[in-house]
């Protein structure tokens, strides 16, 4: 059944506000994702910068982990070295523990001149420059010890040394890597601390990307329902629109009729010998009547 013309337009002004409506939705809509996604980003910036000073802490851990791993290394070459050592000693039949340390007569010799140039050079009491001269001839019994000794010592080169080396070295590598091992898990409760602090950061911010994934599906539903309205609206108006055109038609036709009629009524009157005016004249020629 064919509208009228008020329905027609009834309908369309009901469209139109309901184009309204929805245009005003969506737009709300969109407004809202717009929101959720300024805080989705603030919040993941943010998340970005924790994550990147917990990866430095990282690097610096794992740095320093590397480091540890290297005197660990060394340290267990220093340790093995040492019991090499050792065992060489033991072959040689020499034990470190009862085995008196030998000076060399070098250093010997520059004490008991120290010690001599003290007594010749500086005012002493009776007591204490004797206990000088005491210590003089102890030093020059230690520069006349038994050359067995001094034999097992010339057998036993610098293996004492290297022993002593050894585990100096080991014992500051261990410290070395404590050191290190403290630094290396402060870096790693610092990189805890930055990760807690983005994981409910990053939550959030997912919650938010959901909420406006979730808003921006309502409002794609709304402009869909609004592009719908808004070609039926284009269908109706383009239909109202060939109305009034039918409608000019049928006015133009029935005024052509008319005029029609006045100009044969003005032929009559012409041909009858009365009086025909200058517009009745115009309409006769118009419709080529005359």
């Amino acid at each position: 059944m064919a509208l009228s013309n008020q329905e027609l337009e009834a309908k369309i002004d009901a469209l139109y506000d309901l184009a309204k409506r929805l245009q005003m939705e969506r737009d709300q809509l969109n407004e809202k994702a717009r929101r959720l996604r300024e805080k989705r980003d603030k919040l993941n910036s943010e998340v970005r910068q924790l994550l990147e000073k917990a990866n430095e802490y990282r690097a610096a851990r794992d740095r320093l982990n590397s480091q540890i791993k290297a005197y660990k290394q060394k340290r267990s070459q220093a340790t093995r070295a040492a019991k090499i050592t050792r065992e060489k000693l033991k072959e040689l039949g020499i034990d470190l523990k009862k085995l008196p340390r030998i000076r060399p007569e070098e250093e010997i010799k520059d004490e008991i001149q120290r010690l001599e140039w003290e007594i010749q050079t500086r005012v002493l009491t009776i007591p204490k420059e004797r206990k000088l001269v005491d210590k003089i001839e102890k030093l020059r019994k230690e520069m006349e010890q038994p050359s067995e000794i001094r034999e097992k010592l010339r057998q036993m080169g610098d293996k004492r040394l290297e022993a002593d080396a050894f585990r100096i070295s080991s014992s500051k590598m261990h410290s070395k890597i404590l050191a290190l091992s403290r630094e290396s898990q402060q870096n790693h409760q610092k990189m805890l601390q930055f990760l807690d602090e983005a994981r409910p950061k990053r939550k959030q911010a997912d919650e938010y990307h959901q909420q406006m994934m979730e808003v921006i599906k309502e409002a794609d539903k709304k402009h869909n329902e609004l592009t719908q309205v808004r070609k039926q609206i284009a269908k109706l108006v383009e239909k109202e629109k060939g109305l009034e055109r039918k409608r000019e038609e049928r006015r133009s036709l029935a005024t052509e009729k008319k005029l029609r009629k006045r100009a044969e009524a003005a032929l009559e009157k012409l041909k009858a010998g009365e009086k025909v005016e200058l517009d009745e004249l115009m309409l006769m020629k118009e419709f080529n009547l005359m």
